[in-house]
């Protein structure tokens, strides 16, 4: 791999590989499984050479000279393997949105847990943060939220406060739920 994306970065730079394709499929194609094949047949070749400065395989694979070995190696990459590559900014894009999804799949589930928490739970949760002092005014607003003596639903960021406070409660040992 490590002499693949070498290839890659020289003779294609700025392009990378199209993980997300790749998962969505669940597969390599033919060209990226074959050009793939083909320089792990080159490294092996070298990791297993008779001229290699180092008898022990393991030892050898692990030196700079191995590397450097290779490294310089030629190992030209198919046109139709090159096309298959994306454009750095589709994989930035690509994380980004990823980041977003994970962010909004996150505070989903913090509400799911808030929602899914009884009213007597959060009602033994605000009096074990009062009573030792785990949660300031505004922790203790939601959790009149949550507890029904005020009107309303958390939002996702003070649902994610709520978990906090319970974090904070277990760890100055309540443990009601």
């Amino acid at each position: 791999m490590a002499k693949l994306a070498h290839e890659i970065g020289r003779q294609a730079p700025g392009k990378h590989f199209n993980f997300a394709a790749i998962w969505h499929k669940q597969s390599l194609s033919d060209v990226m499984l074959t050009t793939a094949l083909e320089v792990a047949k080159l490294v092996s070749e070298s990791l297993t050479s008779p001229t290699r400065r180092v008898a022990n395989v393991t030892e050898w694979a692990k030196s700079q000279a191995c590397w450097e070995a290779v490294r310089s190696r030629p190992s030209p990459l198919p046109a139709d393997f090159l096309s298959e590559l994306v454009d750095s900014s589709i994989r930035l894009e690509a994380q980004n949105n990823s980041k977003a999804t994970q962010k909004i799949d996150n505070g989903i589930d913090i509400q799911k847990q808030v929602f899914s928490t009884t009213k007597e739970e959060w009602e033994s949760l605000r009096a074990f943060a009062v009573a030792n002092r785990v949660a300031g005014p505004t922790d203790i607003g939601i959790l009149d939220i949550v507890t029904g003596r005020k009107s309303g639903f958390p939002s996702e960021r003070q649902s994610a406060r709520l978990i906090a406070t319970l974090e904070k409660a277990r760890a100055k040992g309540f443990a009601d739920f």
